[in-house]
């Protein structure tokens, strides 16, 4: 807590500890801010949720949330619910959640949306019966029979095991549009052979 202090008194008043020769200063400062933290009100709370990777050696930033948010009350000058720093569970946030098999590249998912949506009103004018077929692709990690798909070319577990380490160049063992053997030539990132 002692570095976000120093911190915030190095931006937000101006004050450095190499330069400083009084250190009486640099303490009642630091003293002084310490207890306006503790002692108030918070009126706006936002922390950064970071994700352990690496084993838990290093941290990555995924977003920041606000935990409390009474400026609107307060610009009304309303009255609210008095909570204190102490009050809030300022712990590292993780998120764990890995993306579902539905979520799994969404910017993907909006674009085939817009042009099914396209290809929907061009094919309301005219039937074509070749399009109705079904086409079957295989998962290219077990071999099993599966909806073409070369975004999703995984079963579900095989795809839970994929995206613990997300790694879109690992060999695989099948070729997503025929089910053959690959011999590692296929990946996420290219899924079928041809």
């Amino acid at each position: 807590m002692e570095s976000v202090l120093v911190g915030l008194l190095n931006i937000r008043l101006g004050v450095q500890k190499s330069i400083i020769t009084l250190d009486k200063l640099f303490t009642d400062s630091i003293y002084y801010t310490k207890n306006l933290l503790v002692e108030s009100p918070v009126i706006y709370l936002k922390r950064p949720i970071y994700k352990r990777t690496n084993l838990g050696m290093t941290k990555k930033y995924i977003e920041s949330k606000v935990l409390y948010d009474m400026t609107n009350h307060l610009y009304r000058n309303r009255d609210f619910l008095k909570k204190y720093y102490n009050d809030f569970d300022l712990g590292l946030l993780e998120s764990d959640s890995k993306p579902s098999r539905e979520e799994f590249i969404p910017e993907v998912r909006s674009i085939e949306k817009k042009l099914l949506s396209t290809y929907a009103q061009k094919s309301s004018r005219t039937t074509n019966y070749r399009n109705e077929k079904k086409v079957d692709g295989y998962c290219i990690r077990t071999g099993q029979q599966i909806p073409f798909n070369a975004d999703r070319p995984y079963t579900l577990d095989a795809y839970r095991s994929w995206a613990k380490f997300e790694n879109w160049n690992y060999q695989e063992t099948y070729c997503h549009r025929t089910g053959r053997e690959s011999n590692g030539k296929t990946s996420m990132a290219n899924p079928a052979l041809y």
